[in-house]
């Protein structure tokens, strides 16, 4: 009786995060939110510490249906204008390792991080489609080079 019990505290425990996406991916997911609403901005509000449904189904979010890791983050346009520029940190996209199609276009986006930080964060991701970013008008800053 003891261990059914306790088999279903586990399967309760298990199935109240998010399990779609890694849970590396499900908090880097998090903070990127936290980065796209500093300071006080409402974008993504599904996106949701403790959300019991699948991070793979979050807006924006598309993941490899084997492996359950994050493949594409759509983020276009997410973050309000009023919020002013958002300074990219791109060590928040590190866990995602497999990352092929990010899209930060249109979110009043700078970079606020020195030239080798930004070719080390994403120098891993070398399938990182990033024509939408460097095509965007309203990307502030000259280290976009750096990215390819």
């Amino acid at each position: 009786m003891f261990l059914r019990l306790l088999s279903w505290v586990i399967l309760a425990l298990a199935m109240s995060r998010c399990h779609g996406s890694l849970e590396a991916e499900r908090l880097a997911l998090l903070q990127i939110k936290a980065s796209i609403n500093h300071p006080n901005g409402t974008s993504l509000p599904e996106w949701k510490d403790g959300n019991t449904g699948n991070c793979c189904d979050w807006s924006g979010v598309e993941c490899h249906k084997p492996t359950r890791s994050v493949i594409a983050l759509d983020l276009h346009g997410e973050r309000q204008d009023e919020l002013g520029d958002w300074c990219l940190n791109a060590s928040l996209f590190r866990p995602f390792e497999s990352l092929t199609n990010l899209d930060l276009s249109w979110n009043q986006l700078v970079i606020c991080t020195k030239d080798e930080a930004i070719r080390r964060d994403f120098a891993r991701l070398s399938a990182l489609d990033l024509k939408n970013l460097q095509d965007d008008e309203q990307v502030h800053g000259r280290h976009l080079r750096y990215l390819e």
